[in-house]
């Protein structure tokens, strides 16, 4: 499991939604459990379509400086990467704030923590054949563009095929 899908699990909203509608967070359609995460294979899933508001914050983050290179580290006993306490802190106040900025969704002002909730209402709504159809591609909202930091980013890499 990857940094950002640790860091997404520790605000809880993923969890909490496939409790209160009664879902079993082991059975999951896309992760697997392995030996260094917990068996939560559907709260995994449940976070993959609003795992871009993680890269956006990510990004956000070293950007603005609150995110360094040396605030991270490799541990040579797992292969993984792993972020300071101090920095994991910054960030995890960070991507509070990106959740709990207002969407616009079914005609509403709605903030994501609802969301993620709707749609775990919709996904055991799918899974009781009560509905036909799910739709995790809603609401896609992004508002931003990006610094010139980014940018210079993108255009200064170098693919060599």
């Amino acid at each position: 499991m990857g940094l950002l899908n640790r860091l997404a699990s520790r605000l809880g909203f993923s969890p909490k939604a496939i409790n209160t509608v009664g879902l079993e967070p082991a059975f999951g359609f896309l992760h697997e459990p392995a030996k260094h995460q917990t068996a939560q294979s559907l709260v995994y899933d449940l976070q993959e379509p609003f795992r871009w508001l993680c890269d956006v914050t990510t990004i956000e983050a070293f950007e603005s400086g609150v995110l360094d290179l040396k605030d991270f580290y490799f541990m040579g006993d797992d292969y993984r990467y792993h972020i300071e306490t101090d920095a994991r802190k910054r960030f995890l106040e960070l991507l509070m704030r990106r959740f709990n900025v207002g969407v616009r969704y079914k005609g509403k002002t709605w903030k994501w923590d609802t969301i993620i909730l709707n749609k775990a209402q919709e996904l055991a709504r799918f899974l009781l054949r009560k509905s036909e159809t799910i739709d995790f591609a809603e609401p896609a909202a992004l508002e931003r563009s990006d610094s010139l930091t980014v940018s210079s980013i993108h255009q200064s890499l170098n693919y060599q095929g």
